[in-house]
């Protein structure tokens, strides 16, 4: 089970940024996978806007991209990791 972050920053940032701004968070928050935002864009998970977030995701085969998920239309596409998406991290929590 995931808790999302309930105040994420809202600055865009490159990839590689994103990735070390989830480790300056501590407490083993970290980037969802790209399969956590897309569960997250199905079930309407709130404290998303309508706009692209980075996934952990690497494009495999060609390392300068990364996957993302645009909360307007749903759509999963790889960027250049030097684009800036916003950014909302996740920690496993222990089941009840």
């Amino acid at each position: 089970m995931i808790e999302w972050q309930t105040d994420p920053t809202k600055e865009l940032m490159t990839w590689h940024e994103a990735m070390k701004y989830a480790e300056s968070l501590g407490n083993g928050w970290r980037l969802p996978t790209r399969a956590e935002l897309v569960d997250a864009y199905d079930n309407n998970v709130e404290g998303f806007i309508e706009d692209s977030y980075w996934s952990s995701n690497e494009y495999v085969g060609y390392n300068t991209d990364a996957w993302f998920v645009n909360f307007e239309r749903g759509d999963v596409i790889d960027h250049h990791k030097t684009n800036n998406k916003y950014v909302r991290c996740v920690r496993e929590i222990k089941g009840e």
